[in-house]
């Protein structure tokens, strides 16, 4: 794949606006640019739609008001949470060896589920660890993606016994983990990223 160079790249900006989210409505803004970008240059898709993920999972708890237009209620949410698998999805057909494409898509499912509800996720479960556990393999150095595996296994270990019950009714053995498996992986953030838990 061909790299462009920081002077050419449009997304420097973009970039920089997606870190001064929280005000000024620049979440919305940028999500608002960057599909527009995604319609209109076919041939950046590949550096866009990760970005579009990570941008429509953020504008879906944005407290900035002038983001609201796009994410002020449940229904608007709703759809970010869709978009941002969507997303997801393209980025990880066009990238596949980019870990960001596999860490977004275990985002993205969690996203939804959070609209769909428990039984989504739970049927999710193990589809949302292979993702992460792809990204983590993709780029062993992410502190986050290890977080995000141990925040899997402290979820399901932590299950409350209805969850384990339709957990129960959806697999034919459910996936289980531990409070010290996931400490294993948070404390593998850790490592791999000093400073990660500051």
């Amino acid at each position: 794949s061909s790299r462009l160079h920081c002077d050419d790249d449009p997304l420097v900006r973009l970039d920089d606006l997606f870190e001064k989210r929280g005000n000024d409505g620049n979440l919305a803004t940028l999500f608002e640019e960057l599909e527009q970008l995604h319609e209109s240059q076919p041939d950046l898709r590949p550096k866009l739609c990760f970005r579009l993920a990570r941008c429509a999972y953020n504008l879906r708890t944005s407290k900035d008001p002038k983001d609201a237009r796009l994410c002020g209620s449940s229904e608007k949410k709703k759809v970010l949470g869709e978009k941002c698998l969507k997303y997801a999805q393209e980025a990880l057909k066009l990238c596949p060896e980019d870990y960001k494409s596999s860490y977004w898509c275990g985002i993205a499912i969690q996203a939804v589920g959070e609209a769909e509800g428990t039984k989504y996720t739970i049927s999710n479960l193990n589809v949302i660890r292979a993702h992460f556990e792809k990204a983590a393999e993709l780029n062993p150095k992410d502190g986050t993606t290890h977080y995000c595996i141990g925040q899997w296994c402290y979820s399901l270990a932590d299950l409350g016994w209805v969850s384990r019950k339709l957990a129960e009714t959806l697999f034919a053995s459910p996936p289980k983990s531990t409070f010290e498996e996931a400490l294993h992986y948070f404390s593998r953030a850790e490592e791999v990223e000093p400073g990660f838990w500051n």
